[in-house]
């Protein structure tokens, strides 16, 4: 605890003295992350899959708002798509398009997402996002969560079946093509199952953190990581689909693990200290909690 409150502070401190190139060094590694992602998975189209593509791309993301890799990423998919079928990434670019218009014209913000969640699924650690969104940001978050998951699934089932898109899928059926691509992807249970999974995660954590109980946090990650083994797990066995059972549960402990350490690192209080005022003025009485964070003196970090 002693080592992640002086990471934390230190950390602190680095920031507000280097923001200014912290923040696009931040923008450029992620950007870059997503990228390889895609060429990794996906590249089809190797003039965009190349390192110095993905490294200009990255660098253009670094003067560029958060949503921007999101966006070059889209981008970048849907023409490793038209590599192999244009009418499948046709498809695609309108469901991404309704996507942006539901999403940016109703709940804007955390843009992101859209392109973090991909990456984590990719890398096999999915289930740290509703942890931690439900920490950090609340229960709105579940909408760009719901749509990085759909976007994951959609890029999953290309880079499943793109072998056989270029002969299955043509201008001469095109409403059949559509139908059948979103069969495939829309009724996926699987997919039906994670989106379910994050979104509840999502809300069970940012409702439990917000309630005025000691060790609100803990009690908050403990029971996301529970949502997340009754409707990930629970649900998976329930419906037979069963070749994910081991990666998801050994996903939900490291994540749970993960959730945990970004709790000490920026939610570190001392419950010992609680205090509870009351004070009122013409209108109302108010009643308030407070608990102080956890600091650690030079002479207690010896003691230890």
């Amino acid at each position: 605890m002693i080592f992640l409150s002086e990471l934390r502070n230190r950390l602190k401190e680095i920031y507000a003295s280097y923001d200014i190139v912290i923040r696009p060094v931040i923008k450029f590694i992620f950007a870059f992350l997503v990228f390889w992602f895609i060429g990794s998975y996906i590249g089809y189209m190797e003039r965009i899959s190349s390192l110095p593509v993905m490294l200009v791309a990255a660098l253009f993301c670094c003067v560029l708002p958060w949503g921007a890799p999101a966006l070059f990423g889209a981008g970048f998919v849907l023409l490793d798509m038209m590599e192999v079928s244009i009418v499948f990434a046709g498809i695609s670019f309108m469901l991404f398009l309704i996507i942006a218009v539901l999403y940016y014209g109703f709940r804007p913000g955390n843009g992101f997402l859209m392109a973090f969640i991909p990456l984590m699924f990719f890398i096999k650690i999915p289930f740290a996002v509703p942890l931690i969104l439900g920490l950090c940001a609340g229960a709105a978050s579940a909408v760009p969560a719901a749509c990085g998951v759909f976007i994951w699934f959609l890029i999953k089932y290309f880079h499943n079946n793109a072998a056989d898109m270029g002969t299955v899928l043509s201008l001469d059926n095109l409403t059949g093509n559509i139908t059948g691509v979103l069969t495939g992807t829309l009724a996926d249970r699987y997919m039906l199952l994670m989106i379910v999974a994050f979104a509840l995660a999502i809300v069970t954590v940012s409702i439990i953190k917000g309630l005025s109980i000691n060790h609100a946090w803990t009690v908050a990650v403990v029971s996301g990581a529970a949502v997340l083994l009754i409707v990930a797990v629970g649900g998976s066995v329930y419906l037979g689909i069963s070749d994910n059972l081991l990666s998801d549960i050994l996903g939900i402990v490291i994540s749970t693990a993960a959730a945990f350490i970004y709790e000490c690192m920026f939610f570190a209080v001392d419950y010992r200290g609680t205090e509870h005022v009351s004070f009122e003025d013409d209108d109302y009485y108010y009643y308030v909690k407070a608990v102080p964070k956890l600091k650690y003196s030079e002479d207690e970090e010896r003691m230890e």
